[in-house]
């Protein structure tokens, strides 16, 4: 039976409306990648009291899709309870752990 876990894609933004691909996040279940996202947007508030937009900046998808995930990642996710890559960072060391999403 694979081992799947939630996943959400983080997107960066720049002013000139560029985006692209900014990494991953796996984490340990859905209650987890809430809770994740809900602390980033508070450090990220908390990092920019003017509330002005910032040039450069990542956003998390609204939804997790879940992934099918090798041992060595479940057992990283689930000491961590998430676990964030960089696409470029992460996909050499985790190529086999990063299947085809599955929509939920």
């Amino acid at each position: 039976m694979p081992l799947m876990l939630p996943a959400r894609l983080w997107i960066e933004s720049e002013s000139n409306g560029d985006r692209r691909p900014d990494g991953y996040t796996v984490h340990r279940d859905e209650e987890t990648a809430v809770k994740y996202a809900a602390d980033y947007w508070t450090r990220e508030r908390a990092r920019n009291v003017g509330g002005k937009i910032p040039a450069i900046y990542t956003f998390p998808s609204e939804k997790s899709v879940m992934v099918e995930v090798s041992q060595d990642l479940h057992d990283e996710v689930m000491d961590n309870g998430t676990v964030w890559a960089h696409a470029t960072s992460h996909q050499k060391e985790h190529a086999r752990s990063w299947r085809r999403p599955y929509d939920t």
